[in-house]
């Protein structure tokens, strides 16, 4: 999953992504069904000692997932974004 992902970034991340989002900032993307919606969690590594350009980073990511998730498989769920150590950034309905 995190492979597929990780091209999906490689073709969708613009130039306003620089610096906040990367396919080497998310290190890991499960997704599991639950019922008929996808319960997701990214593991994402954010570079920002300031909490607030985290959970931006973290936003824009989980959108990204959100708009992929609905072009490639059709289907709804939550994803959560979190840390490396655990921490829950963001977590989004698609």
């Amino acid at each position: 999953m995190t492979r597929d992902f990780h091209a999906y970034l490689q073709q969708h991340l613009t130039k306003a992504d620089d610096g906040t989002v990367s396919q080497d900032s998310v290190r890991e993307t499960r997704v599991r069904k639950v019922s008929a919606a996808g319960e997701a969690r990214i593991t994402f590594a954010s570079y920002f000692t300031d909490d607030a350009l985290s959970r931006d980073a973290a936003l824009r990511l989980a959108r990204l997932f959100a708009d992929w998730r609905r072009e490639v498989y059709g289907d709804t769920g939550r994803v959560t974004v979190r840390t490396t150590e655990g921490t829950v950034l963001v977590t989004l309905t698609w």
